[in-house]
């Protein structure tokens, strides 16, 4: 189990993750009494990499490692260890869409389709370029296993899922953004995620109308904060770490664990990067 969030507004781009992952057993894991092992839970993973050279930002779900005992050509590697090399062969001449479809092409040489450990996916979110209007754009690569389970590049949003996208381009989307539109992917255990955001949504919207208490809320010269997309970070980060606790407290297994990596980014720079565990 996981949890990451990935949220594109008019402010920027805000990403969230929690940090544990679960290495299930696999073929060689068997005790010496001849019973399974228990899956192991690692926490501390940094499932959130930036990609510092053209501003933007993986997150991963559902994977901890890449690669399989069974197939010698295709060693097993941490995710995060992955993600952080793949992420520093990044060229600044690369465009968004070109990474993502190398990373699908990376996993895809490390994966056998099928095998314990490929039902996952990876956003990627960043800034982009069409008909010379620089936009902020949240893309999914995710096994399709439909299709034999290699991993494959969408383009969520905005080419694939935006309606304002589809009827006015590119000029659309930032329109929608303008008028208070978002866009958002959630993996791992969104249901709980959802629930929690929308109840805390309305509560909060309540407190509003009853007490003029705004929340979360911007205040210009705020010194701790350094914009409106930082708040709206840390919000997505306070939701996820409820959830981690949750679990925490909860009769399952903490497969949804601390510490909380996050980040945002805006139309000129990665303004906020908190790795797990820094």
């Amino acid at each position: 189990m996981t949890l990451i969030v990935s949220e594109v507004s008019r402010h920027g781009i805000a990403m969230a993750t929690d940090s544990a992952d679960t290495w299930s057993p696999l073929g060689d894991w068997d005790l010496p009494s001849g019973k399974e092992a228990d899956p192991v839970v690692r926490t501390g993973a940094k499932k959130l990499v930036t990609i510092d050279e053209i501003d933007a930002a993986i997150a991963g779900w559902g994977i901890a490692w890449l690669g399989t005992r069974a197939c010698p050509e295709k060693p097993v590697v941490p995710l995060d260890a992955f993600l952080l090399d793949f992420a520093s062969e990044v060229k600044s001449n690369e465009s968004l869409e070109e990474v993502g479809s190398r990373l699908a092409q990376r996993v895809n040489e490390r994966i056998v389709p099928g095998m314990p450990g490929t039902q996952g996916g990876f956003h990627l979110a960043g800034y982009t370029e069409e008909e010379g209007q620089i936009f902020p754009a949240l893309y999914h690569i995710y096994a399709n296993h439909t299709t034999g389970g290699a991993m494959e590049f969408h383009a969520d949003w905005p080419r694939e899922h935006s309606r304002c996208y589809r009827c006015a381009g590119i000029r659309g989307w930032l329109d929608e953004l303008d008028s208070g539109g978002f866009a958002f992917l959630t993996n791992g255990d969104f249901l709980l995620y959802k629930r929690l955001a929308d109840k805390l949504a309305n509560l909060l919207k309540e407190e509003e109308q009853q007490k003029n208490f705004i929340c979360p809320h911007y205040k210009q010269g705020q010194p701790e904060f350094r914009s409106e997309l930082e708040v709206h970070g840390r919000y997505l980060k306070l939701l996820v770490e409820i959830i981690c606790q949750l679990y925490l407290l909860s009769n399952k297994p903490a497969r949804i664990g601390m510490p909380v990596s996050w980040l945002t980014i805006s139309e000129q720079e990665i303004e906020e990067y908190h790795p797990a565990g820094v």
